[in-house]
């Protein structure tokens, strides 16, 4: 059942590829083709999440890990120095976030030059490399997407190459859930000794969270970019989209089916279409319905594999640790204990509180927690108030679309579902050490926030994404 699955899955992905060859071929002469930088940003992009240190690092006594991701993001520093940025004045308060973003890593530097750049144990996180894929590198993202991609064909690639990602996940996904190891690639994907989130499908971040966080964001920019596609080509991006519906079970992650859940009611109530809505989701709204309540029992299990989300060990390990993380602000409120040096401050809390079992993380599983805990008010304020700027940016610009131009509305929601859904899941995980999921968040940011400084209403309307 699962190789007859593999080819029709491979038949679809390759018919797919020759369309778009077709497609690009047709459409070259009226649209002028991809920018450059925007496919090497596209390339970076989706290399954060397969090809990073675990698929392959050349290791230089003294220097950090060369991975084919970040030989990918010198290319993009390449692109920032050489090439001409576009629109490079900024308006009103376009620069704002910009200025925030240097202030918090300012901020973050200082803090490691008081705490230290490196592990204070072994075992422990090293503050450089999360300051790295925390924040610098999706920061970089932000400003390249910002001022770099700006045509709307860039953009599409962008939302294209996220769901395509998305697809190759669902793909891995039902063999990793049955233990079909063998016939993953990447190989270290099914690694057994890597023991992290190996009961669930984990993908290429070995982290089921993270892994349903991109399966919901392909999602979203799939339903997106199914509305430019006809005929075949629209059927079959339509059966790769139902992919992804057992793939985000098969993560069996609470966070993960909060996520999609909400990004479902954004698509419900204010995705804009031209006919009316509850007409073409009658049907699968009932047919969800229907398998909830048949499921039922199963969604109230502690048992996992089953999909229940009753299971309550997690939680209370995740209580303990908010509980703590609390205590360390309260005695450490304006500058923390120090960027990435929760997990050394937390040993000397373990007996603050009795709890049933022994447990000892070295990060926080809740983003603005442990944010609290490391960097005070004074860091959390400053991330805080960048992220809030992006979504007031991208709230602002939605509000002045015209209500005849659905594509670019949609285009503006779907970025705001996605950043919404890496919000959320960002409260129950730590996601300081997956580049990808900073990365794709700050890059929709930066799209949003380039929108929103070049677009005029009052002069010329932009085109339609395409």
């Amino acid at each position: 059942m699962i190789p007859f699955f593999l080819v029709i899955a491979g038949i679809s992905l390759a018919a797919i590829i020759v369309l778009s060859i077709l497609r690009l071929q047709r459409d070259s002469e009226r649209n002028p083709p991809y920018s450059l930088h925007a496919v090497f940003f596209s390339a970076w992009l989706v290399s954060t999440a397969v090809f990073g240190s675990y698929f392959f690092a050349l290791r230089v006594q003294g220097l950090f890990d060369i991975t084919i991701e970040r030989i990918l993001f010198c290319s993009l520093i390449v692109f920032l120095v050489t090439m001409p940025l576009r629109n490079r004045k900024m308006r009103g308060q376009g620069a704002a976030t910009e200025i925030l973003m240097l202030l918090f890593l300012v901020y973050c530097f200082v803090s490691m030059l008081l705490h230290g750049f490196f592990p204070a144990q072994p075992a422990d996180p090293s503050p450089w490399f999360l300051f790295i894929t925390a924040y610098l590198f999706p920061f970089i993202a932000f400003y390249f997407a910002k001022y770099c991609i700006t045509r709307d064909e860039d953009i599409s690639m962008v939302f294209h190459c996220i769901f395509f990602l998305g697809v190759y996940i669902a793909l891995i996904a039902p063999l990793e859930f049955f233990g079909l190891r063998e016939w993953i690639w990447p190989r270290y994907i099914g690694d057994t000794s890597i023991w992290l989130h190996l009961d669930r499908a984990r993908g290429p971040f070995l982290n089921s969270a993270f892994n349903g966080a991109a399966l919901i964001c392909g999602f979203v920019c799939g339903i997106f970019i199914l509305k430019q596609k006809e005929g075949l080509g629209r059927l079959i991006f339509s059966f790769l989209l139902c992919l992804f519906i057992p793939a985000i079970f098969f993560t069996q992650t609470r966070s993960v089916y909060l996520g999609f859940f909400l990004a479902l009611l954004g698509m419900l109530f204010f995705y804009r279409v031209s006919f009316p809505k509850w007409k073409a989701l009658a049907l699968p709204v009932s047919i969800v319905v229907l398998f909830l309540l048949a499921q039922l029992p199963n969604l109230l299990s502690v048992e996992r594999r089953i999909g229940g989300v009753f299971q309550i060990s997690e939680v209370a390990e995740r209580l303990s640790l908010l509980t703590r993380s609390l205590l360390i602000f309260m005695d450490h409120p304006l500058l923390g204990v120090g960027h990435a040096q929760f997990g050394t401050t937390v040993k000397n809390y373990l007996g603050a509180l009795p709890v049933p079992f022994e447990f000892v993380a070295v990060t926080q599983h809740n983003q603005i927690m442990g944010m609290l805990a490391e960097l005070g008010l004074i860091g959390t304020s400053l991330y805080l108030s960048i992220v809030g700027i992006i979504f007031f940016h991208l709230f602002s610009l939605s509000c002045k679309i015209p209500r005849n131009d659905i594509s670019r509305y949609n285009m503006l929601l779907s970025i705001g579902l996605i950043m919404l859904v890496v919000v959320v899941n960002n409260m129950f995980v730590e996601p300081a050490y997956c580049l990808f999921i900073n990365a794709a968040f700050f890059t929709f940011g930066g799209i949003a926030d380039g929108l929103y400084n070049r677009y005029r209403p009052a002069t010329a309307q932009p085109r339609e994404v395409g």
